[in-house]
């Protein structure tokens, strides 16, 4: 019952946090005379980039603790970032307030990788899957009903733009209250651990390290049948089997667990603790059997423990080459998208600068987009085809056609073909990202899930990063949104070339391997 509160609870979170009417508008919000008066240079130079440093650096640091903090308290401060950033785009003024804004912003959808994690470890493993498709329906259903509502508030009952921030003030008030609200977990996937939900076997020699499998196998209470007399008064007593060899040693050779080590590092005078054959191994019994991480470790051991499990996990899941590959698309393509998002109002903008427009139809492109985008999403898991026979081809293909597409919205003057444009763009890259996550989640285990996924997402705004350095800073080139724009269609244009050189090397390898075969028949 615990974890379906803490489903309803996280996916309720998750609706209101993401129901955020005014994000359609934010840049002519921004830009608008009667609010916030700033310039496009200002706006696109430098407020926005600040997003993409503050989200960088906040990533790192939740990757990190996450999971030790046991996941709600980065959810509470999230929402706590999440209202702040409201507040401070109804009442701030001038730019190092906005900057601020999308500083607490940054950090707030740094924090999204803990949704996930919180709920996965609340669960049974067997409802991973399910779950994950619960958490990525709410947010896609928040973000079209608030996209409905805001071009129904625009267009038909003539809503200014502080209106609708006002309303994703109160929605994401809401999301705070319930944070607040949502049950603790009392284990984590690396650094608490639940022994429950994991081998006995794995979890002693975990906690204990020194333990020959052997004899836990034959120490473990659940397998372990009643052995006969042990004592030396022949008593019936039930007790699981121990070790042959500790009943075979005499009395007079059996220490308590632990007095070897000390008998070595004392003076040659000091002696171990002799015990009887019967202490020596009731003490053995009561000192294999599972105890609380708490009990039994620090939290510097704890931390180091898990930080050593998360560094394997990380290992085992990118030594497979298949994994790499749609990993690094994952990355380079998440990359161009983010940026896509952050600067796609401001294109608009340029394409039509009239930012109080009643008839602007930003909203109802983000809500045919989102809608079009989990219909592709859901239909493309039900082709039957090896997406791994397909890879490259497949890659390839989008990344060209988001080239071309970036391309023509950058030398577009209509804003329809851009609306356009940029659908045809959101349904390419969602339906190949629905494709490239499930090729990744095949290849790791279910706890490494979150720790993968969250460090292809550091990846990404790693590259994010270096892009608007260069692109977009006043610091570097300082380029117009249609330059930025021509410069993304590049960007996707050269990583297509990757999936080509590979395409031809397994084309030509295929050829060649037949062409011998055919010479040995």
């Amino acid at each position: 019952m615990k974890w379906k509160i803490a489903t309803i609870s996280i996916c309720l979170f998750i609706f209101f946090k993401d129901f955020r009417p005014s994000e359609s508008y934010i840049t002519a919000y921004l830009m608008a005379p009667e609010w916030k008066n700033l310039t496009a240079e200002q706006v696109n130079n430098e407020v926005y980039p600040v997003w993409v440093y503050t989200n960088l650096v906040c990533l790192l640091v939740i990757l990190l603790v996450t999971d030790f903090l046991r996941y709600k308290i980065i959810i509470v401060i999230a929402a706590l970032c999440y209202v702040t950033t409201w507040f401070l785009l109804l009442f701030g003024e001038g730019v190092p307030l906005m900057q601020l804004m999308q500083g607490t912003f940054g950090f707030a959808t740094a924090s999204q990788v803990a949704h996930t994690s919180y709920l996965f470890s609340s669960v049974d493993p067997k409802y991973f899957r399910q779950i994950s498709s619960y958490i990525h329906s709410c947010s896609l259903a928040s973000r079209f009903c608030a996209a409905c509502l805001a071009q129904v508030l625009v267009s038909l009952v003539k809503t200014n733009y502080f209106i609708l921030n006002v309303i994703s003030t109160a929605s994401v008030c809401i999301a705070l209250v319930i944070s607040l609200a949502l049950p603790s977990v009392s284990t984590s996937f690396y650094f608490t651990p639940n022994p429950k939900s994991q081998n006995q076997n794995d979890y002693l020699k975990n906690s204990k390290g020194n333990v020959n499998e052997e004899e836990i196998q034959k120490l473990s209470c659940d397998n372990s049948k009643i052995d006969e007399d042990i004592t030396s008064e022949g008593t019936n007593s039930e007790k699981p089997k121990i070790p042959e060899k500790l009943l075979k040693e005499p009395d007079s050779v059996l220490f308590k667990p632990g007095t070897e080590k000390e008998f070595d590092q004392h003076s040659p005078g000091s002696v171990p603790e002799v015990v009887s054959k019967n202490e020596a191994v009731e003490i053995v019994i009561n000192d294999m059997q599972p105890k609380k991480l708490a009990d039994t470790n620090t939290i510097k051991d704890r931390f180091k423990a898990g930080l050593r499990q998360m560094w394997n996990d990380f290992q085992k899941a990118y030594k497979n080459q298949r994994n790499l590959t749609w990993s690094f698309w994952w990355v380079v393509v998440v990359c161009g998208k983010t940026h896509i998002g952050n600067y796609i109002q401001s294109l608009y903008e340029d394409i039509e600068p009239n930012p109080m427009s009643n008839t602007s139809y930003n909203a109802a492109i983000d809500a045919a987009a989102l809608a079009t985008c989990a219909a592709s999403s859901f239909g493309v898991g039900f082709v039957k085809i090896d997406w791994n026979s397909y890879e490259n081809v497949l890659l390839f293909s989008v990344n060209v056609i988001i080239s071309a597409l970036m391309i023509v919205m950058a030398h577009a003057t209509k804003i329809w073909l851009a609306y356009m444009c940029y659908i045809i763009i959101r349904i390419s890259y969602h339906t190949v990202l629905t494709i490239a996550t499930y090729q990744i989640a095949t290849f790791l285990d279910t706890q490494s899930y979150a720790l993968v996924f969250g460090f292809n997402t550091f990846l990404a705004l790693v590259l994010e990063t270096i892009l608007t350095i260069i692109v977009v800073d006043k610091r570097g080139l300082n380029l117009d949104i249609r330059t930025q724009f021509i410069v993304y269609g590049g960007y996707f244009g050269v990583l297509a070339l990757p999936f080509l050189a590979r395409m031809f090397y397994c084309f030509f390898y295929k050829r060649r391997s037949m062409g011998f075969k055919n010479e040995n028949t």
